[in-house]
């Protein structure tokens, strides 16, 4: 174990001390504290945190001196509490106090020496003794900090856990005549979501004042890739010394597409300069997906025919999704529950995702957790409030990558042929990526525990064009990858159980299902990007819009594409991808490939075809 806390400089707290003349608190924490929501790191007996101050800031505070350290604690049962100061976590501190009396609440733990600041990075913190059973760390649970601010002591070394979704620690450093001095500090924001090209959005953050004087005004700029900044102006506020501020920007207009990097700063406080200016910007890279990308949401149910709640938590999707269907790609699995009539092998393959025990009506999105720290992606349908948390935050992920599905059935001889197309924007994680082909049926019916024997099961998992867990897929930014399966429709569709059952396969009732995921050998990771469906007699997806009345018209003459009449073309790749745009009248010679082509017409309406190049 790291020598942290040596004999040196260490005393015993000198209880009664009266207080000193001009006090001041500095630290990251905004004073909120909750007791229930204690913390731990690890499994070991010695607990400790940490707040980094660095060199922009000591330099401010050169010569206070610290007199003590104000913080609050989970439980009172902890032992050997130290409070210190050190220039380096990993060696001997500056300055090393025992002390006692740990509380649910704030509470000014005094120095017997105090420790003069010399303008140097330095640390702040404490470690006691407690039992495992104990979660005993407090933070403010505001928004998260960057740079490196909060450390912890797990399991014999200090570790940055700046970022990980718990705010500041409650430490607070008491000082000795700190000087009037202005620091705003803009918390990293989250520039993740979906976001697209054309739409408005509204960005928002938190602010926090690590300076000592009140500051009542501020600007906070906000801009998007090359766009002109957005300057808002914040006037008529008091935000004091170690207080949060929450802000909402107005509307922002994403007006191009692509990688983006997004920036908000704060200046201009209290009309002038910030004293520390290295932490009023924020830069996180966003990805603004073209107009026309398509996300769809993967449910997949979990269900039984002698499962007499099914009904209730079928009825309790139907509602979730009311008005927002087309978000969102159904697959119901007969597994979870007793096998039966309509269970294939694959089916009870998937169980693998509930971690343990099994059970229906249940159902998971995007095969990911809906919130932090849950143990399974399988949750029970009966559960509404689950479920709208589901739905809502599955609808702000960002896809990651398109999918266009090209489709060609054959009626007569049941053969078919499936081209999918799958464009990656970003890449998502550094796992294997898969692919994945679903056979899915609606309206079979049949008996239903609790809804007699007629019931009509939908989205009806039918069996996989790609295996139990799919085949892999290069994801290469930028770049599109094209997959293409042969398949044969039985005329009837034999399940695995209950007497191999076999029920009618209508190509007019059937679909079928691709999606892009990981491939990880923990159920918690295999999440879903994005996903497609087509009915297995359409013939392609992934482009929208079509009329009967054109106003312009493609003429094609070897590898040149013109547009004649009133209108204008865009010519996309396969996947999805905006390569050209033609104007009325206007002309582009194309290379070689394959392309579909979408004439916007002069009323609005839109004409979609695919072409082929030689």
């Amino acid at each position: 174990m790291n020598r942290v806390f040596g004999l040196f400089f260490c005393a015993l707290l000198l209880t009664g001390n009266s207080l000193l003349n001009a006090q001041s608190f500095i630290g990251y924490s905004n004073g909120n504290v909750v007791r229930k929501n204690g913390v731990r790191f690890g499994n070991g007996t010695t607990q400790g945190m940490a707040i980094r101050i660095p060199a922009e800031k000591a330099g401010m505070l050169k010569g206070c001196k610290i007199t003590g350290v104000k913080t609050a604690f989970a439980t009172t049962q902890v032992s050997d509490l130290k409070i210190f100061v050190t220039k380096d976590l990993n060696a001997e501190p500056l300055y090393c106090e025992d002390v006692s009396g740990a509380t649910t609440s704030w509470k000014d733990f005094r120095f017997s020496n105090p420790v003069t600041i010399d303008g140097d990075e330095f640390y702040v913190g404490y470690t006691f003794s407690v039992l495992e059973t104990y979660r005993p760390l407090l933070f403010d649970e505001s928004t998260d900090f960057g740079h490196q601010i909060a450390w912890a002591y797990n399991g014999g070394i200090w570790e940055d856990i700046t970022g990980r979704g718990y705010g500041a620690p409650n430490i607070r450093v008491n000082l000795e005549s700190a000087p009037e001095f202005s620091d705003l500090i803009i918390k990293p924001v989250d520039a993740s979501g979906y976001y697209k090209e054309g739409n408005s959005y509204s960005f928002g953050g938190q602010i926090f004042n690590f300076g000592t004087r009140s500051v009542t005004s501020f600007d906070i700029s906000c801009q998007l890739g090359d766009g002109e900044p957005v300057v808002t102006e914040v006037r008529n506020v008091r935000l004091a010394s170690g207080e949060t501020y929450d802000f909402r920007l107005p509307e922002y207009n994403a007006g191009e597409s692509g990688k983006l990097p997004f920036k908000i700063s704060v200046s201009n406080i209290n009309g002038t300069e910030d004293d520390d200016a290295t932490d009023n910007l924020s830069v996180a890279d966003t990805y603004i997906y073209p107009s026309w990308v398509q996300k769809k949401v993967l449910i997949e149910n979990f269900t039984g025919q002698t499962c007499g709640n099914c009904p209730t938590g079928h009825a309790n999707m139907k509602a979730a999704l009311a008005g927002i269907e087309d978000e969102f790609i159904q697959v119901t699995h007969h597994s979870g529950y007793n096998p039966d009539a309509f269970t294939m092998n694959e089916d009870i393959s998937y169980t693998w995702f509930y971690g343990g025990r099994t059970f229906a009506p249940a159902a998971m999105f995007n095969r990911a957790p809906f919130a932090d720290g849950l143990a399974s992606v399988v949750f029970a349908t009966t559960d509404t409030r689950s479920l709208a948390s589901a739905v809502k935050a599955f609808r702000e992920e960002p896809p990651y990558v398109s999918l266009q599905l090209l489709n060609s059935f054959d009626e007569a001889t049941r053969e078919g042929d499936i081209t999918v197309n799958v464009h990656t924007f970003v890449v998502p994680s550094d796992a294997r990526h898969m692919l994945n082909l679903f056979l899915v049926q609606d309206g079979l019916a049949g008996y239903q525990s609790g809804a007699g024997s007629a019931y009509v099961h939908d989205h009806v998992f039918r069996g996989s064009l790609t295996g139990d867990w799919g085949v892999v897929v290069d994801l290469i930014e930028g770049r599109t990858t094209s997959k293409t399966f042969h398949y044969v429709l039985p005329e009837k569709i034999q399940s695995s159980y209950e007497g191999k059952t076999e029920f009618e396969a209508v190509p007019a009732n059937m679909s079928l299902v691709a999606f892009v995921s990981n491939a990880a050998a923990s159920p918690l990771q295999c999440v879903v990007y994005n996903s497609a469906s087509i009915g297995l007699t359409g013939t392609s997806t992934g482009i929208s819009g079509a009329s009967d009345t054109p106003s312009a018209r493609l003429v094609i003459n070897g590898r040149d594409l013109s547009v004649t009449g009133t209108g204008v073309a865009e010519v996309y790749t396969p996947a999805g991808q905006l390569v050209r745009r033609i104007v009325a009248n206007g002309s582009e010679r194309m290379a070689s490939g394959v392309y579909v082509v979408r004439i916007v017409n002069a009323d609005g309406t839109v004409t979609a075809r695919k072409v082929v190049l030689k």
